[in-house]
This record gives structure tokens, C-alpha cells and sequence, in this order.
């Protein structure tokens, strides 16, 4: 499976958004964009949140899903960019 980032969902509830976009940042960059728009890190920012936010949820009413794994992949070369779950 092509992803940019993967991690269970208890390591990226602490995992650093920063680092997280760097990595989606270089499966782009691997893809053939040489760079991307502010305005495509403020969106994954804010995406991250909502996904933390919302695995936080899960996490806390079913601790099993603490070891569940997260893919997150980038749409670069087919619609655009965007984070696909």
C-alpha cells in the first residue's frame, strides 16, 4: 500500500503534527512536486486536528483501538492533494 505516513493510532495521538507533515511533505516531494503551498499545510494541520480530536473518542471508549494502524496517504498525482484515510 503507497502512504506517506503510518503509525498505530496511540503513536500518532502523540506524534508531533510537524513531523507528520514533513513526511507527507517528502511523498509528495518523491511524487515529482518540488514544493507545496502554504495553503496545503495549513489544510493538513487542521485535517490532523480533526482526526486527533476524533481517534481521541475512539481511543477513550474502546482501548483496544489504541493499537489500530492509521495510513495516511497523499492524492497528489490523481485529484490534487489531499490526505486519504
Amino acid at each position: 500500500m503507497y502512504f506517506g505516513y503510518r503509525a498505530p493510532l496511540a503513536e500518532f495521538l502523540v506524534d508531533d503534527t510537524d513531523s507528520i507533515i514533513g513526511k507527507l511533505h517528502r511523498t509528495i516531494a518523491e511524487d515529482g512536486f518540488s514544493r507545496i503551498w502554504n495553503t496545503q499545510t495549513a489544510a493538513w494541520q487542521e485535517e490532523l486536528q480533526y482526526l486527533r480530536r476524533t481517534f481521541r473518542e475512539i481511543v477513550a471508549t474502546n482501548k483496544a483501538s489504541s493499537s489500530w494502524t492509521l495510513f495516511l496517504s497523499t492524492k497528489s498525482r490523481a485529484v490534487g492533494v489531499g490526505l486519504t484515510l
